[in-house]
């Protein structure tokens, strides 16, 4: 017998089809190498063909396979068939769960599919009318979880006729609910997300900007603000004896302390912060200070602001430790910031060798590309009808900062049509390494809020823009999860140092805590993870529940001296149910395919008793391995003998001893 694995048994009475699986390939691979060596004159298969593993493998039998079909059509069933998730951290784009459906003895009626939480209560539900037998149907679940971290949602299905009887546990006509019901798991992630924005000056996009990401839990903005530039040196030779910046006059600061003439005044906001607390030395100067944010804005800052160490500084934050950049249309930005031939100037996506200035008109209208509508940070609405008018009663602004061309790999997402100048983009993306980079070259966003003060679209993109700008950002513990194997929990941990360098000789640890109300008092089940033997800072680990049901995955890395580099957590859910019941009716296609193959034949149960008579049983040769010592034949023995007196009697010619 067999299900996830092969047991030898006497008899069939112990079959209670309680198994967690039904692995045909690897049962009958099994056989294979069981026989290899044997005179096997065929493999009988006794199943319905519905495999929880891929039948390719059984394609290669050796042996012929005589698959016997058993099992029978189901009359009323009803069966999830898919499910999938996609989610995003953006707040007009929720956590979307589409549902694949198929009904067989159901046709004309009306099928309920529901979304549930974790404690039982009813997220939302959706009634197919009028369902077709055989045919697939979908349902699409939009839903916000409240919580960070991984949120566990149950879709149940159910005719509509039949929901007081499966509310009150009622028998119905259908053949099973194993199949009538799937939990999946929606990762919000955990913050919080570092964006460290770089101003070079007060404005007006920077109060909005901050304003938005105040409101966002996930996101904390670390300000460093320009109040004065440094000063030439022959503008401080005055009468004046002190040399401290004239900002500072009359505080009673300690010179050593306060900035002087020659270096630029920045205020940190918030004061409070550890990492605002190391930029008041300026820009940071080394990549342990620096990636330890996941994006980078840039505002209205020239590019003589950073030193040619610290423009390096920030291609490797974008291009090996995976981060996110982008740079606003403020005065001193792009060409005018004199980007053109530097390091940050190559990360963007456009072009600034062309000779352009600030542009100053009348009235640009913002609109998306066709590329743009599919991006849902920059989306504020579900449907495209509701966007196009969101965009014709959108402002229109002033300030543009021209560039000459855009760069193969980018994305152009926003657009105006001018009649002057023809189309100008607006807003461009592209990869850059690991990382992305942004160029957004409207200078007066803020116009957008002074203009519509009862809207919050700008503060919504904002926030959207902000998520997507660390969206993929990597961290120095990730926890991959293979959330389509439903049997065993098999996870992958990537492990960087604080250079974001693949960490080899670490410890990893995984703690897996069963959710469900019956296991919540068991304690954690800990199994350190193996390294990968080919990628270096990979870490693997499975785990065989013997339950079904939801799991909370922690993972807790230490380093080499037992000093604890980091960690962090998502959820796996067992269903082993729902790879068995997927289908119900027998697979005769998959079982004629595999007796094809390996030169065997589909076989009716009707058909075994007959096929079994006639069987040859002829007298064959019995195959019996053994070992036995060369010296313990006879002619080894003779030949060592010949040898001895052959060197006896040479010895004895040549007179030796």
């Amino acid at each position: 017998v067999f299900d996830s694995q092969v047991s030898a048994v006497n008899d069939f009475e112990i079959l209670n089809a309680d198994g967690r699986a039904s692995n045909i390939a690897a049962a009958i691979d099994f056989a294979n190498k069981r026989f290899q060596n044997k005179s096997c004159a065929g493999i009988l298969v006794l199943s319905d063909g519905c495999a929880t593993d891929d039948l390719l493998g059984a394609m290669n039998s050796k042996v012929p396979v005589y698959p016997v079909l058993v099992g029978s059509d189901f009359k009323n069933d009803i069966a999830i068939e898919d499910v999938n998730v996609s989610q995003t951290l953006f707040e007009s784009a929720p956590a979307t769960i589409g549902v694949a459906l198929k009904c067989v003895g159901y046709a004309g009626e009306d099928i309920v599919v529901r979304l549930v939480n974790r404690l039982g209560k009813e997220v939302a539900r959706e009634t197919v009318f009028g369902v077709e037998d055989n045919k697939r149907f979908a349902v699409r679940f939009e839903t916000k979880p409240q919580e960070t971290g991984a949120n566990y949602f149950t879709i149940q299905t159910f005719a509509a006729n039949d929901e007081a009887k499966v509310a009150s546990g009622t028998v119905t006509t259908e053949a099973t609910f194993e199949n009538n019901q799937q939990t999946v798991v929606v990762d919000r992630g955990r913050g919080p997300y570092r964006i460290l924005y770089v101003g070079g000056r007060p404005n007006w996009e920077y109060k909005f900007l901050n304003r938005a990401l105040y409101e966002d839990e996930e996101i904390e903005l670390i300000s460093m603000l320009r109040v004065a530039k440094r000063e030439a040196k022959f503008s401080f030779r005055s009468n004046r004896s002190d040399r401290t910046n004239p900002l500072f006059r009359g505080f009673g600061g300690d010179e050593e302390d306060t900035e002087q003439y020659s270096e630029p005044v920045f205020v940190t906001l918030p004061n409070s912060d550890s990492l605002a607390a190391k930029l008041k030395g300026g820009f940071p100067k080394s990549a342990d200070d620096l990636f330890e944010f996941d994006g980078i804005i840039l505002d209205d800052v020239e590019a003589e602001f950073f030193t040619p160490d610290q423009m390096s500084l920030v291609e490797e934050f974008v291009s090996r430790r995976g981060g996110g950049l982008v740079m606003l249309g403020g005065q001193e930005s792009f060409r005018n910031g004199q980007y053109a031939r530097t390091p940050i100037g190559d990360m963007l996506p456009v072009y600034l060798d062309a000779v352009s200035r600030l542009k100053n008109t009348s009235d640009v209208r913002m609109e998306l590309s066709r590329e743009g509508m599919l991006q849902p940070w920059i989306r504020l609405r579900k449907t495209q009808p509701e966007e196009d008018v969101r965009l014709a009663n959108m402002p229109t602004f002033k300030t543009i900062s021209p560039v000459s061309s855009i760069k193969p790999g980018g994305s152009v997402l926003a657009i105006s049509s001018d009649d002057a100048d023809g189309t100008l983009p607006l807003i461009v993306e592209q990869r850059f390494g690991s990382g992305k980079t942004c160029a957004i070259m409207v200078g007066d966003l803020w116009r957008w809020q002074m203009q519509n003060k009862d809207d919050g679209d700008l503060s919504v993109a904002w926030r959207q823009f902000a998520r997507w700008l660390v969206s993929d950002v990597p961290r120095r513990v990730e926890l991959n999860i293979d959330q389509d194997n439903r049997v065993s929990l098999a996870a992958r941990v990537v492990v960087r140092d604080e250079q974001y360098r693949a960490l080899d000789n670490c410890r990893v640890v995984a703690s897996i805590q069963p959710l469900d109300q019956t296991s919540e008092s068991q304690s954690p089940i800990e199994i350190l993870a193996k390294p990968d033997e080919e990628k270096l800072g990979e870490y693997h680990f499975e785990f065989f529940p013997l339950d079904a049901g939801s799991y909370q995955v922690m993972v807790t890395v230490a380093d080499e001296i037992g000093e604890t580099i980091g960690n962090t957590e998502s959820g796996w859910v067992s269903q082993p149910a729902v790879a068995e019941f997927n289908r119900l009716q027998p697979d005769r296609d998959q079982l004629q395919k595999i007796a094809e193959s390996s030169g065997g034949r589909l076989l009716e149960l009707s058909e075994l008793d007959a096929f079994c008579r006639s069987v040859p049983i002829n007298d064959t040769m019995i195959v019996e391995t053994k070992i036995e010592p060369w010296w313990h034949q006879w002619p080894v023995f003779v030949g060592a003998l010949g040898c001895l007196i052959c060197e006896w009697g040479i010895r004895r010619w040549k007179g030796l001893p």
